[in-house]
């Protein structure tokens, strides 16, 4: 049997959306799909690629619970609980 085919951008990042950040999320897709080898992948994941993600609810998430107790100590993220947009290429 084939392997089964990758995973949509989108249903990566649904999985992941309510425990990392956006910016984490970005990280992530990035490595997975980058060639470490564009050569040998005959530049498949070699091209230039940019993600935006935009996470509509971040107050429901478990990361802005996190970042917000960071923020009251006096640490982490001062616009935690606020919209959120992270961009990688």
């Amino acid at each position: 049997l084939p392997p089964p085919p990758p995973p949509t951008a989108s249903a990566f990042v649904r999985e992941r959306i309510d425990t990392m950040r956006p910016q984490e999320i970005t990280e992530e897709i990035l490595s997975t799909i980058i060639s470490d080898d564009p050569r040998a992948s005959q530049g498949i994941g070699g091209d230039n690629m940019t993600i935006i993600i935009i996470d509509f609810k971040p107050g429901e998430r478990s990361y802005s619970a996190e970042e917000e107790e960071l923020a009251s100590e006096g640490g982490g993220w001062s616009d935690a609980g606020k919209g959120e947009v992270a961009e990688g290429s």
